[in-house]
């Protein structure tokens, strides 16, 4: 008996030519919110079903990178992947990925890495005969493809494109992920951060006893930092560079945004302005994740 549509499972396949983007395509599938298995051995592609469909309220959407780095995959992918299809309960998608052999020769040269083919036991081919076989070996999966990407001049950021516009909307804001965190210099800066702002030039409430004790979430170290004339300016032009800077992110595929404010010690300055950049983008549309660091620190 067929699966109604909202039994119907989501599964997309990536398989293709070794080299030609498969890894980068899953990390943009992740980001979208797909459930990514990389290298799954054929043979357990029927158990795997069944423990994601048991599962498909919180694995609603999986993918799987198969290609032949995975030894029974050449012989047993064709009649596996269609004996999954045949029970109706999965909307699956298989996309095959190549790319010319110059393109190919370039990338395994820059990464250093060995031709599966090459690299497998009693195999002794040179790269580019390697490349050649392994094609020739992938017409019949290719066939079976319900969409073949050619990745021979495609640059990361259009894949992701590609990629985000066919299986999971558009460059929205909802695709990048926004993080503020508010640290002390004394402490280090954030290894992730890829904004970051010092707000050390700003009054600092330290030097105030009765705000000393609070950090700078609480009302009234906010409001000495934020009525200081140089932290209204300030707050203008920052939120002015992240609305210029954050929708270029996008265009170039980041799903990623680490925006770091530091002041001294982490308590005060840095924690109230962050938040009020926090309240800023929120009024903007995006959702930020807020951490501080150092506030609570001695």
């Amino acid at each position: 008996m067929s699966a109604t549509a909202s039994e119907t499972a989501e599964w997309i396949v990536i398989t293709g030519m070794s080299g030609s983007g498969k890894t980068l395509a899953s990390r943009c599938f992740e980001d979208m919110g797909y459930f990514c298995v990389d290298n799954l051995p054929v043979g357990l592609f029927s158990r795997f079903k069944t423990l994601v469909m048991a599962s498909r309220t919180d694995i609603p959407k999986t993918v799987l990178v198969v290609d032949v780095r995975e030894r029974g995959f050449l012989k047993d992918f064709p009649a596996v992947y269609k004996e999954m299809l045949s029970d109706g309960d999965m909307r699956s998608t298989l996309i095959f990925f190549e790319t010319n052999t110059p393109a190919l020769l370039k990338r395994f040269s820059e990464t250093r890495r060995r031709h599966p083919l090459s690299a497998q036991a009693n195999a002794s081919l040179e790269l580019e005969a390697a490349i050649e076989e392994e094609r020739r070996l992938l017409l019949p999966i290719r066939e079976l493809a319900d969409v073949v990407v050619d990745t021979t001049t495609l640059q990361a950021p259009k894949l992701k494109e590609f990629l985000r516009g066919k299986f999971g909307g558009d460059t929205t804001q909802e695709t990048l992920r926004l993080s503020l965190t508010s640290f002390g210099y004394k402490y280090g800066i954030p290894s992730d951060a890829n904004l970051v702002f010092d707000v050390r030039f700003l009054p600092n409430p330290h030097y105030d006893e009765k705000l000393r004790p609070f950090d700078g979430s609480h009302p009234l170290v906010r409001r000495f930092v934020e009525t200081s004339p140089e932290c209204g300016e300030f707050l203008k032009k920052a939120m002015d560079l992240a609305a210029y800077l954050i929708p270029k992110y996008q265009s170039e595929g980041h799903s990623y945004l680490g925006i770091a404010v530091g002041c001294t010690g982490g308590r005060h300055r840095s924690v109230a302005v962050a938040n009020a950049l926090a309240e800023a983008l929120s009024n903007l549309g995006y959702a930020p994740h807020i951490e501080h660091r150092d506030k609570d620190r001695e």
